[in-house]
């Protein structure tokens, strides 16, 4: 497979990786962003889902139903956890 980038500022981006020693190839570079990107896609929610969980969040702040900041962290961290045991 053969990748062309065709945003000038992109290209200079993973020059720059490359010639940091951050990789060792512009195929690295690639490689790393892909899988980022798929981790992405595994732990946030689709846009439409995002937006269907912000209106629900705002529902529920406008009637009262809050929850503490630390709360909050821990729940996201959990279902963080679950989420990266998933296959």
């Amino acid at each position: 497979m053969q990748i062309t980038l065709n945003q000038p500022d992109l290209a200079r981006f993973v020059e720059e990786k490359v010639r940091s020693g951050e990789y060792t190839t512009p195929e690295a570079v690639v490689e790393n962003a892909l899988a980022t990107l798929r981790l992405h896609e595994r732990i946030l929610p689709s846009g439409g889902e995002l937006q269907r969980l912000i209106a629900e969040g705002q529902a529920e702040a406008d009637g009262g139903e809050l929850l503490d900041g630390e709360e909050v962290f821990r729940n996201l961290l959990a279902r963080n956890a679950q989420r990266s045991r998933q296959p």
